[in-house]
């Protein structure tokens, strides 16, 4: 069995990558021929008749496929539609070219001096779109995949001043793998519809919207394995985290989550971004760190001989607590706030008018329209019944 006819007019068949290495093999054999009559001609124009240029140009254009004057495509590869097709038929070359393409790339960004953000703006809207057309073409292996992102990371923690242990890959017992995880979160779906909503503290019926997979479209489906797989995901780190004595202390604090997108890492500056991840996970030089890497003798604060952790550096210590240093930032703030509130209690302004107000009558006795201004209640007072 084979497909339908198709009735094509003009053009090629799109995705068809052999149709389109002849098409462009055609073209060039014609383009080739009818350079060579033309320039024939033009060398031979004041030589001879007529009839021996003629000849001489048929001759020229028969040997034109016997002579070498065409590339081949082993020394000069064809690119077509982005993608560049060589003798061996594989995409091994290409791939090459690719891992070369991302550290040159990266070197020549990084060369340019210019903060380290800067530089990671240029690399996420100019030097990624170029690679990831590729990756779409070429197949490329995940260990490859792997490796460019672990050049590419290199790079960017060194921009953006992030700690090198920092690392977003988690170890397993395999390789992570998207079907199974896709489809354990089908059946974690399936089963919260057989489960149905539960209540949480004294959260009433109807108060939150629940999303059903067995209502919901392709798209709302799709979105809620995302999330699950998110979740998920999270959670695995969570648990990572809790095993960490020093970096996973920060489960532990009653304070709100925070995230950092692009926007409030392009407003602060490097230095403020490297000191509130190394505070979160515990990797300031303090005292007691400075110990625990075999820097210093004693991990005891200097001023008030006590351990010096993250805790006591930051808020703990009473010498310098006594001295005004914790609070010297604060009071700073409020000085500002205070003058800003004195310049605008000494301004002049103008003396408010005064209001009109209205007589009310009973409901029995006869009024007037006439209106006096004296002290009642007011007029917006009346027009609301009140």
């Amino acid at each position: 069995m084979i497909t339908a006819w198709q009735a094509l007019e003009k053009g090629i068949v799109t995705g068809c990558i052999i149709l389109a290495i002849l098409f462009v093999m055609g073209m060039n054999l014609i383009i080739k021929a009818a350079a060579e009559k033309v320039e024939a001609r033009r060398r031979h124009r004041s030589h001879g008749d007529y009839s021996s240029r003629e000849a001489r140009s048929r001759r020229s254009s028969r040997c034109l496929f016997r002579a070498k004057r065409f590339p081949s495509i082993v020394n000069n590869p064809i690119k077509c539609l982005g993608k560049w097709f060589d003798a061996n038929l594989n995409d091994s070359n290409n791939i090459r070219r690719l891992q070369g393409q991302v550290k040159e790339g990266l070197g020549a960004i990084d060369k340019i001096r210019l903060p380290g953000k800067f530089k990671a703006l240029l690399f996420q809207y100019g030097l990624l779109p170029r690679l990831t057309w590729p990756l779409i073409f070429y197949e490329v292996t995940k260990t490859t995949v792997k490796a460019l992102e672990r050049t590419i990371s290199k790079f960017l923690r060194r921009w953006l001043a992030v700690p090198p242990s920092f690392t977003s890959r988690r170890e397993r017992g395999g390789k992570w793998s998207e079907s199974n995880a896709v489809e354990a979160a089908e059946i974690r779906l399936s089963h919260q519809d057989i489960v149905g909503t539960t209540c949480v503290g004294r959260q009433g019926l109807g108060t939150s919207h629940v999303l059903r997979w067995g209502t919901s479209d392709k798209a709302g489906k799709r979105k809620m394995v995302q999330d699950d797989i998110r979740k998920m995901e999270e959670e695995i780190r969570k648990a990572k985290v809790v095993e960490m004595g020093a970096q996973g202390a920060w489960t532990r604090w009653g304070t709100t989550d925070r995230r950092l997108s692009w926007s409030d890492i392009w407003r602060m500056e490097p230095c403020r971004i490297q000191f509130l991840l190394r505070s979160v996970y515990d990797l300031l030089p303090s005292p007691t760190n400075l110990h625990r890497w075999g820097l210093t003798e004693t991990p005891d604060c200097p001023l008030c001989n006590r351990p010096g952790n993250l805790a006591h550096v930051l808020s703990g210590c009473n010498v310098v607590l006594t001295r005004g240093r914790y609070k010297w930032r604060h009071d700073k703030v409020l000085k500002e706030l205070a003058n800003i509130l004195e310049r605008e209690r000494i301004k002049k302004r103008k003396p408010a008018t005064s209001c009109t107000f209205i007589n009310f009558v009973r409901g029995r006795e006869g009024g007037h329209t006439s209106s006096t201004v004296h002290q009642g209640v007011s007029l917006t007072a009346h027009r609301t019944g009140r």
